[in-house]
């Protein structure tokens, strides 16, 4: 799927196992590996049009596409994945304040 309108969709088609057309920008590049899970386009004019008729005369690539993506966002763009980094910028955050207020606190008990 050829994406002009951002991130949600690009999840969308990976999370239904589409592959998916993007432009070659740095940010795409992390959710999308090139002949891998989709394409990544730097000519949108040019490239698209023969990157959809190369697709629809083999089916089975864009299936085999679409699966790769799907399976890399359940790695690394899931919702549970999501939560899970955000768990851990919790805990670390927590256990950084901890010790800064264990730190702060021998300082005022030492003076």
């Amino acid at each position: 799927m050829w994406d002009r309108r951002g991130r949600a969709l690009r999840w969308h088609s990976m999370r239904n196992a589409k592959c998916v057309i993007a432009t070659d920008a740095a940010g795409l590049r992390e959710y999308v590996e090139h002949r891998v899970s989709g394409f990544l386009v730097s000519n949108v004019h040019e490239e698209i049009p023969s990157l959809i008729e190369s697709l629809e005369a083999e089916p089975g690539r864009a299936e085999a596409m679409g699966r790769a993506a799907r399976e890399r966002y359940e790695q690394h763009f899931s919702l549970t994945i999501a939560a899970e980094a955000f768990e851990n910028v919790l805990a670390e955050t927590h256990l950084e304040s901890a010790a800064l207020s264990q730190g702060w606190m021998t300082k005022v008990r030492s003076a």
